[in-house]
């Protein structure tokens, strides 16, 4: 009877291991042939996503999306074309879901942008989002909340706002009109304590989610002659230039530390960490490089999406300030109108501030 224990036991050990190699992701690359496309598929499993480029009468079309990972390989289910004078579209079907990849002439566009006629054959995957205002607070009008919630520096706290909520939250008494060194972390929004001049050693701490206020002094004087590189590990790391000192600062351990000096070069993060004088980044500023699914450009005032080498216009501005990527989400200002775009949902209107035509540094936070 033991025997035949033993023998189960590592029977089903047998199989959970050949369950995990069948099942656990992996990186892969491949192609295919679909009709006239040629079809080149990979998996990344770092980074937990799926990239296909179509080749199509010397065209390629890329796409990327981020669903389940799945065994499965060769996992496009078909590809229509769709073609008339200067707009050609491929719908590629990917597990059941339709990514239309477009070229109007030869640049690449999301197929929102295709004029109205063309459009119209895609109506389906389109979301209708208001274009008229829908709310307003102070001096804001509201378009679309986009269940997110809102902070706008108003030049002594931040006026919150969601579909649900509205209020001014105080922070300092004051007026200060460049908020350049406010950031975001996870669910906190720091801000220094401005109404200290010239220099500062105290921190304002927002939780985001439960609205609560709070603030620890720093055992530094911090100039405001400084600059956040970014952040890493719930670390955030700025440099005083005026001091010439690279600081991390831990929000959730209310602690500031040195990281780096004249006389010893500071940290720098590009998918990697490495070693910068900080001299170096005094002269030329440096920001975070982390390793990424979606991109982001801005070439000319329009904003563009980026895969490889490719690039996807979608929106044609002009685009005055990035405030914003999450993933594949981004914020960004168009004249006095913060916008949003996503693929999913295409360019959606969100809030108008007229004061942002001519001052863009009170900044805009956007949270989950």
């Amino acid at each position: 009877m033991k025997k035949i224990y033993r023998l189960i036991i590592v029977l089903l050990i047998a199989f959970s291991i050949y369950l995990y190699i069948v099942f656990s992701p992996r990186d892969y690359a491949l192609s295919y042939q679909m009709d006239d496309c040629q079809v080149s598929e990979r998996y990344d499993r770092k980074l937990k996503y799926y990239e296909f480029i179509i080749r199509y009468q010397e065209r390629d079309y890329p796409v990327i999306i981020t669903d389940k990972y799945t065994n499965k390989r060769q996992i496009v289910n078909d590809i229509a074309r769709l073609e008339e004078e200067d707009n050609i579209c491929l719908s590629i079907l990917i597990n059941n879901k339709v990514f239309p990849v477009c070229y109007q002439n030869d640049q690449l566009i999301d197929f929102r942008h295709l004029d109205v006629a063309f459009k119209d054959q895609y109506q389906d995957l389109i979301t209708e989002y208001s274009s008229k205002v829908i709310d307003t607070y102070e001096n804001l009008k509201i378009y679309n909340y986009l269940n997110k919630s809102y902070y706008i520096w108003n030049y002594k706290g931040y006026n919150y706002l969601n579909k649900d909520n509205k209020k001014m939250i105080n922070i300092i008494k004051e007026d200060e009109y460049n908020n350049a060194l406010a950031y975001q972390i996870n669910q906190f929004l720091i801000t220094p304590n401005y109404d200290q001049k010239f220099f500062f050693k105290e921190y304002f701490v927002l939780n985001t989610r439960n609205q609560e206020l709070s603030s620890f002094l720093l055992d530094k004087e911090i100039s405001y002659s400084s600059y956040y590189l970014g952040d890493y590990d719930n670390t955030i790391y700025l440099l005083d230039k005026k001091a010439k000192t690279q600081y991390a600062v831990n929000v959730k351990k209310s602690e500031i530390k040195i990281v780096g000096t004249e006389s010893k070069e500071g940290l720098y993060y590009n998918q990697g960490w490495s070693h910068v004088s900080i001299n170096k980044m005094i002269n030329e500023e440096h920001f975070f490089i982390k390793e990424q699914v979606y991109h982001y450009q801005t070439i000319d005032g329009k904003l563009y999406s980026i895969i490889k080498d490719y690039k996807t216009l979608v929106s044609n501005g002009p685009i005055k300030d990035i405030i914003l990527i999450n993933c594949e989400q981004i914020y960004y200002l168009i004249d006095s109108v913060l916008y949003y775009y996503s693929p999913l949902t295409g360019e959606v209107k969100i809030m108008e501030n007229i004061e942002w035509s001519f001052n863009h540094l009170n900044k805009i936070f956007v949270f989950d």
